[in-house]
């Protein structure tokens, strides 16, 4: 350990004691802050410490930097019991740069560190030496101890920031003073011009007038912007930014409705979010479930609605009864429900999930569920008497996706802790666990010999598994953003996979052939075609995808 303690750091109001250790990337560095100069508080009157008896300094809190794996720098903010916190207090520390003269966690320090820790001479040694007589021998000695001379306290600054600015060399910032963070944050925090606040809006400075003479008590706030050198503060404009987005996509969807010419409504009527479709066993009906808290049952060949299941809470999955007569749902309420498709009532409710669920299917013969939920286990329910016959438990986070193959006791499972687990129904056990993803499974299929599976995820990569051995067959790459669904054509030597549009909406559903294991095909989307789920139709020659605002759209293959 070394120490330096000074009256004038230029952060700290009041004295002021730097500490560095060595540590496993690098070093870690800590301050003692103090609120006043006087008492335990006056580091020339208490040397030692901290809090280490009567006569020690008792700080009020203070700073830590320390280095990172890649050799970067992190931050943190402590109290006087050492809890992080995410300001100083201004009695202790102040950054004239912060709109509110705080000291933040993270910002503040990298502003003021930005060329690394910074030197200050230790001025205790010396007093501490000055009138050894007063303070006696053993406080002495640990001072000498700990407090190094200045020549070599600043060598052992620089051979820090030295590490410091490599790593930042690393990452493509030559010039400290540049700092990026701090740019970017000072830039957003300061007043606004016009065009600058018609950009964040998604608009240009003539659209933004004519935007606010449609809303006249915005106007009145933002009128100064469309005076020549006219700025707003950003704290109004952050303000106001929610009511302003809220007009503006009202305007605009209006405008579209205008400008989009009639079609015929085939699947439309969901009012949010499609998350979920499914085909019957004959293919002649299909549904979907949605966040609009419905149901849609309807049929394939002219897509007209058939009816409406109306829900308590937004649907995740759904999954269509083998006999056709019956389909489950389930999702936010955490309760699954068999739904009489002629009467259109919940015939059976499943409770005992404690998390939202995100999959459901029916065995083959339609006695027996399966479904996997937040909670992260995968459970399975007799469907005659609505009891839970067994949940499977090992998965570490939530439970995306499940699979059951025809005519076995086995099903798969997906979970966002980056794994596939196959398990056994009779044995209850786990029969494989499946690992290759770098990051979480989003999405899992079967091929329809039960053989085989197809996994994809954050990491925009589809695996094809080999179930008899657990063994990764082949990663398909080529998604530029996360996949989301993948599924087999009933033929079998071929799948899809779309992925999500976070990036870009390039080639988001993409084609390809099992046996040569390239891609064969890739669509991109339109601004109003975003995909989140689909499902092939029995025969194989149509998908039905659903997505973002209701969007529900029957392809052909």
């Amino acid at each position: 350990m070394q120490r330096a303690g000074f009256n004038d750091s230029g952060v700290s109001k009041n004295n002021r004691l730097l500490e560095r250790h060595d540590a496993a990337y690098g070093t870690y560095w800590r301050s003692y802050d103090f609120a006043t100069n006087t008492g335990r508080q006056n580091l020339f009157e208490h040397p030692l410490g901290p809090n280490a008896g009567a006569t020690s300094f008792q700080p009020a809190g203070g700073e830590m930097i320390f280095h990172l794996p890649n050799g970067l720098q992190a931050y943190m903010l402590v109290d006087a019991k050492g809890q992080r916190i995410n300001k100083g207090p201004t009695e202790i520390v102040a950054d004239p740069r912060r709109p509110d003269q705080r000291v933040e966690t993270g910002i503040s320090c990298m502003s003021c560190h930005a060329r690394g820790l910074i030197f200050k001479p230790d001025q205790l040694r010396g007093h501490v030496e000055k009138i050894a007589l007063v303070f006696g021998k053993p406080v002495v000695d640990a001072i000498r101890a700990t407090h190094p001379r200045p020549a070599k306290f600043k060598a052992q600054i620089d051979e820090d920031n030295g590490r410091y600015l490599k790593a930042l060399e690393n990452f493509g910032v030559r010039d400290p003073d540049q700092e990026p963070v701090n740019l970017v944050t000072q830039r957003f925090e300061a007043t606004l011009d016009g065009p600058t606040a018609a950009a964040e809006l998604g608009l240009k400075i003539d659209e933004f007038g004519a935007f606010l003479s449609g809303n006249p008590e915005q106007k009145r706030t933002f009128g100064s912007l469309l005076v020549k050198g006219g700025t707003v503060q950003r704290g109004v404009f952050q303000d106001n930014f929610p009511e302003l987005a809220r007009r503006l996509i009202a305007l605009q969807a209006v405008q579209a409705a205008k400008s989009t010419p009639k079609r015929e409504p085939a699947f439309e009527g969901h009012t949010a979010t499609v998350n979920a479709v499914a085909f019957s066993t004959d293919g002649e009906r299909a549904a979907s479930g949605s966040d609009d808290r419905t149901i849609r049952v309807w049929e394939v060949a002219s897509g007209k609605s058939l009816g409406i299941l109306e829900n308590p809470a937004e649907i995740y999955s759904i999954a269509f009864a083998p006999d056709g007569k019956f389909l489950l749902s389930a999702g936010r309420d955490r309760i699954l429900r068999l739904w009489d498709l002629q009467t259109r009532k919940v015939t059976r409710a499943f409770q005992g999930h404690t998390g939202p669920v995100r999959c459901v299917a029916f065995s083959a013969d339609g006695k027996q569920i399966i479904s996997g939920s937040d909670d992260r286990t995968v459970r399975l329910w007799d469907v005659a008497t609505g009891i839970e016959a067994f949940a499977f438990v090992g998965h570490t986070d939530r439970v995306t996706s499940i699979a059951w193959p025809q005519d076995t006791a086995r099903i798969l499972s997906g979970s966002r802790d980056g794994t596939v687990r196959w398990w056994d129904t009779v044995t209850q056990k786990q029969l494989a666990r499946l690992e290759g993803h770098a990051g979480p499974v989003l999405t899992i299929a079967l091929a329809p010999d039960g053989q085989s599976a197809l996994s994809g995820g954050n990491d925009k990569t589809v695996r094809l598994w080999n179930l008899p051995t657990a063994k990764e067959l082949h990663c398909f790459k080529g998604h530029a953003n996360a996949v989301v669904h993948v599924q087999f054509h009933p033929g079998g030597r071929e799948f899809i996979s779309s992925s999500s549009q976070h990036q870009n909406a390039t080639n988001a559903w993409r084609r390809w052939d099992l046996t040569e294991r390239k891609e064969i095909g890739a669509l991109g989307a339109g601004l109003d075609d975003r995909f989140g789920c689909a499902a092939f139709s029995p025969d194989g020659r149509h998908i039905l995808v659903g997505g973002p605002g209701g969007f529900l759209r029957l392809w052909n293959w």
